[in-house]
């Protein structure tokens, strides 16, 4: 397990981004990746953005940016703020089961909220969106079929039920 004082550098970062990745593909989110160079951050925008964000870093971030979730050596224990009327988790870098549970659960509200279909409708319209943006030199990553057929019965399954 990676310890806070471990991670310090660029590789350390891109490789927690790695591990985070891959548990997300595994639970069938569509996921892109921005790598910002020489500023030691990774982000993850999660279903085009419909389950927000990850925000990988040494330090601390703009207040103007809101990632929903937050990860990194720059924070010491975990918690919930609301920033401008929006939560914002924070986790140290020990803390990515308890972010990829709040991550799923997000997601599981949101298509309880929307339902499939505007779900669906709202990832067209942001991927539609990074075109214009700086998402658009994202790297995007979406699951194997094997991962969105694996949790078939369950109710956090992959993307394919809910488009």
């Amino acid at each position: 397990m990676v310890k806070n004082k471990e991670i310090n550098t660029n590789e350390q970062i891109f490789d927690l981004a790695a591990i985070l990745t891959n548990k997300l593909l595994n639970e069938g989110f569509i996921v892109q990746r921005y790598d910002e160079v020489g500023k030691c951050s990774v982000y993850l925008k999660l279903d085009y953005g419909v389950s927000n964000s990850i925000r990988i870093s040494d330090h601390e971030g703009k207040p103007y940016l809101l990632h929903r979730y937050n990860i990194g050596s720059w924070i010491q224990k975990r918690r919930l703020e609301e920033i401008q009327k929006y939560p914002q988790w924070f986790f140290p870098v020990v803390d990515v089961q308890f972010l990829m549970k709040q991550v799923k659960e997000h997601r599981l509200s949101q298509l309880r909220k929307f339902g499939k279909e505007n779900y669906r409708r709202y990832m067209n319209r942001n991927k539609e969106m990074n075109d214009s943006s700086l998402w658009r030199n994202a790297l995007t990553i979406v699951p194997s079929p094997f991962f969105l057929n694996i949790y078939e019965d369950d109710e956090l399954s992959g993307m394919e039920r809910y488009l």
